[in-house]
Order: C-alpha cells, then structure tokens, then sequence
C-alpha cells in the first residue's frame, strides 16, 4: 500500500493506564484487534494511536487538534472510574469535544464503556468521582451512543496469541463500522441516489430503473447486515443462559424468537434477502425498492435485537455497577482515614460477600452496597 497522506484519517485511544494495568493489558489487546478490524472493513491500514506503543502520539495528536480543521481524526475513548480520575484523560476527551464542535461533527468520538462508571450510569455531579470536569464530561458521554463493552471485556484475552471469541469479534468489527462510517459519512441511500426514477406512461407512477449491478453492490451489506442481527440474538439468549446461572431469579429477562424476524418463509430478513439475491441475479430491474424496504425492517430488528441483549445483560451490568460503586467508595474512605473503621469493614465485607456468591442475589447486593456508600458519605461529613 501507498504511503498515506496527509490528510488521510487517523484515529487516537484514550484510556487510564491503570485499567490496561488491572486487566493484565486487555485494554491494548482491545486497541490491537480494533486495529485489525478497522484493516478488514475498510481494507485500508489506518492507524490508531496509542501512548504506549507509539511515539508520534503526543506528535500527531498536536497536529491533528491543532491543525488543519479538515483533517480527518477520530478519538477512541476506553471509559470506566479511573478514566474521568484521570485529569489528562479528561484534558484530551474536552479537547476533542471542543474539536468536533468547530468542525460541526458529532461522529468522530466513539466511547466504548469498560467499566461501570456513576459518572454515566446516573449522570452523578459528585466532584469527588473526578472533579468539575469529569462530571461534566461523564454526563456528556452519557448522551453519546456508546459501545458497551462491560459485559465482554473480562472475555478478552490480555494473551496476544489466544484468539478472540466471536461475541468480541462481533463487538469489535461493530466499533470499526462505526470508525468506518465516522471516515466516509454517506447520505442515507446514497448509493442508491443517482438510481434514474422514469415516469410510467401510463400516468404518473415511478417506477426504479436502477442498474442491476448498481443494486448488486448493495447485497454483501444487506449479507453483513444480516449476520450482524443473527449473532446480536444468539448473544442476547447467551446472556439470558448467562443470568439465569449467575443471578438469584434475574428480573426483566426477555426471551424472542429470532424466527420471527429473521426466518419466517415470507416474512423474515433472511429468506427475503435469498429472493432479492435472486432477483438481482435475474436481472430485474426493480430491486432497488425491494432493498430499501429491507434495510428499513434491519433497522427496526435491530431496535428490538439491542433491546434483547440490553434487557438480558442488565444483571450483569448491574452487578459491574454495585462491584464499582463499591470499589469507588472504598477508595474514598481509604482517602479520608476511615479504611480502619470497624462498622465500615463490616458493611464493606458483606456487599463484597454477597457479590461474589454465586448465584448472587442483586436485590441483597443493592441494599447492602447502598448501606456502605450512605455510611461512608455520613463518616465523611462528620
């Protein structure tokens, strides 16, 4: 491949490096494998810049805030507790957002979560978490689309000869797409925009005439599009399995029939994307419609897909979140001279009890963390 450009899209990563150190170094696996997917999505080798490993980072990362507003630049930011602790994490991000405002974009940043943060799960202001700024920004992201990788991100291997599993390559692959669309926005349906709409003469109805092989290339998208869908709902029923195992009588679990939307003969997406494969390869000249009309069903599939995986891995979002409020607060009390406080200890060794037991009762786990962080504010306050 040609040397790039100057202009050509680079991304940056942004993490604590206390969360690459605690995960036996799975945030820069994380980093590694988005590398490779970003090089299988687009076939192109953009770079993602990481502090650690590469020296141009404080460099390009001059040049490209700084520089030319054209530039094309995305930052990746790994968030969790020690992310918005840090104050030059928090520095970049704000520097970043105040970026994307200049140029008018709202697309260049992608969060991924990594570990439960109040900051965004209940948009806290507590400027102990942080400070002004991280609380501000954790609200900021809480309103942003980020990807969550809570519930995978013990899943990664820090070996970088173990291979990933496919809910991670599936995650992922997701996150490229993102930095894919992020590079090159398109107008919706843009590659269907320059289809030629002729009048009927019978009267006033358009018809789609667009080329064939036009319409043909939209048909490995509807393909990832598909297999994408396919593997959101085996990931939601793994999490239901998953909760079912680890949770006390898990609440708000959902449990949907992928053929209701992917098989069923006449109906489901994939049978319908076996006749529009057979149409274009039958030279038909009015698929064009048929195509838009099934990305339209994707999207609302997709709607109930996320909304399955997202009902069936609250426990163990929950759980993440009570395991960080937990971990938070105990730092605060170490900070404040109370780590040696007998009635604390006990408040803290039963909420960490009953999150490890297994299966483990999270109604429990609430009141008991609930009870800590009430007795370590009032210890504070004292």
């Amino acid at each position: 491949m040609g040397q790039r450009t100057e202009r050509s899209p680079i991304a940056f990563f942004s993490y604590a490096h206390a969360d690459d150190r605690n995960s036996a170094g799975r945030v820069s696996r994380l980093r590694v494998e988005l590398q490779k997917a970003l090089h299988v999505v687009t076939g192109q080798e953009i770079p993602i810049f990481q502090d650690n490993s590469d020296i141009a980072w404080g460099d390009r990362w001059k040049e490209r805030i700084d520089g030319a507003l054209d530039d094309v630049s995305a930052l990746i930011v790994v968030l969790s507790p020690s992310f918005f602790a840090s104050e030059q994490c928090c520095r970049e991000l704000h520097r970043f957002l105040d970026r994307e405002h200049k140029i008018d974009r709202q697309d260049l940043l992608l969060p991924i979560y990594w570990v439960s943060s109040p900051l965004i799960n209940t948009r806290s202001k507590d400027h102990r978490l942080g400070g002004e700024m991280a609380a501000r920004l954790g609200g900021e992201m809480a309103a942003r689309q980020y990807a969550d990788c809570r519930d995978l991100r013990l899943k990664l291997p820090a070996s970088p000869e173990e291979p990933i599993s496919a809910p991670i390559n599936h995650f992922v692959e997701m996150v490229a797409h993102r930095l894919q669309d992020a590079f090159w926005p398109q107008s919706p349906d843009s590659s269907l925009q320059s289809t030629e709409m002729d009048k009927d003469k019978t009267g006033d109805h358009q018809i789609v005439t667009a080329s064939p092989d036009r319409v043909a290339e939209e048909l490995p998208t509807l393909t990832r599009t598909l297999k994408q869908l396919e593997a959101t709902f085996r990931d939601g029923a793994a999490l239901a399995v998953h909760a079912l195992e680890r949770f006390v009588d898990p609440e708000g679990l959902l449990e949907l029939a992928d053929s209701d939307f992917l098989t069923d003969d006449g109906l489901g997406l994939r049978p319908w994307l076996a006749d529009l494969e057979a149409a274009v390869a039958g030279h038909h000249v009015d698929t064009a419609a048929g195509i838009r009309r099934w990305q339209e069903l994707a999207a609302e599939v997709a709607v109930v897909a996320k909304l399955l995986v997202e009902a069936n891995g609250k426990p163990d979002r929950r759980c993440s979140e009570l395991a960080g409020l937990l971990t938070t607060y105990r730092a605060m009390a170490r900070e404040r001279g109370l780590i040696e406080d007998a009635d604390l200890t006990t408040l803290h060794t039963a909420a960490l009890d009953t999150l490890r037991r297994v299966p483990t009762d999270l109604r429990l786990a609430d009141r008991q963390v609930a009870a800590y962080v009430q007795a370590v504010i009032s210890q504070g306050d004292m």
